[in-house]
């Protein structure tokens, strides 16, 4: 792997590595026989469980569980946190409140976007940034060149340097960040009752008053998770739910099972797309 810079263009060379098992592997294999995986972005993801258009439906009508523990989730934190992100990125991020999130993109120096991402502000100097998987290992070297002065940051002056130095970690790395969390995501109508049904009355209160790109942390049935009201799926109801990768797995066994009930099925990565498209 090599990372080199022309013209304030960051181009990336990423090793071809075999595919591997997502956090949730072992509990999809558990799943029904018409389960189809597939190799994704460096991972074995499903495909789907039943149907696409079943599990399209049941989103709309009811509520879908996705695993997307393969997205990437960065730490970046410290005094330079904030101004760090809004360098880098496009949407103005001073003034996203601790509980907030926002949509943005991050470019190079040349303009180049290298992939869209969700800030979450955790505390006045704690962002989580959630990357696509596809551009995760991009972002990591682009982050670490950054911090190293490695690659310009200013096109029509290439001796500038970064000033905002913060701590970067990588969040699904159990020996490198001190909260680790990976994402999974319950998405349809019934995602709030879902949630609700899971914790106590006040935070019950806080998540359903929660306005969309906003987040609170609490335990759903005793797993401390950021439940977020972010998802890609254009549902008007729907959460992203960061766990430790440890309780990624028992949080995804309990909601099936305790709410299938309740149109709960588990989505793949076709239903999942073919919601984008029709959002």
């Amino acid at each position: 792997m090599q990372e080199r810079t022309r013209v304030g263009h960051f181009i990336f060379d990423q090793a071809d590595t075999p595919a591997v098992g997502s956090v949730l592997y072992e509990q999809h294999l558990k799943l029904p026989s018409r389960l189809h995986m597939n190799p994704f972005c460096g991972y074995i993801m499903p495909l789907w469980y039943s149907t696409i258009a079943a599990e399209h439906s049941a989103v709309r009508r009811a509520a879908g569980l996705f695993d997307c523990t393969h997205m990437g989730a960065l730490d970046v934190s410290g005094p330079d946190a904030s101004d760090f992100l809004d360098f880098v990125t496009t949407n103005k991020i001073a003034d996203l409140g601790v509980g907030g999130a926002r949509y943005s993109y991050i470019l190079d120096a040349a303009g180049s976007i290298l992939d869209d991402i969700i800030i979450y502000r955790r505390a006045s100097e704690r962002f989580m940034v959630v990357v696509n998987a596809a551009n995760e290992p991009k972002i990591k070297a682009y982050f670490k060149a950054l911090l190293k002065d490695e690659v310009p940051v200013d096109t029509e002056d290439i001796k500038r340097k970064l000033p905002y130095k913060p701590d970067i970690s990588d969040m699904r790395d159990i020996s490198q960040s001190r909260d680790c969390r990976v994402d999974i995501a319950l998405q349809g109508p019934n995602s709030l009752d879902i949630v609700s049904a899971l914790t106590d009355a006040q935070t019950a209160k806080q998540v359903a008053a929660m306005r969309p790109f906003h987040f609170v942390q609490a335990a759903l049935d005793e797993i401390d998770c950021i439940i977020a009201g972010t998802g890609y799926t254009g549902s008007k109801t729907g959460f992203e739910l960061f766990v430790h990768p440890d309780n990624a797995s028992k949080l995804w066994e309990m909601l099936l099972q305790k709410f299938e009930s309740q149109g709960l099925v588990p989505c793949g990565l076709g239903s999942r797309d073919s919601l984008r498209i029709e959002a």
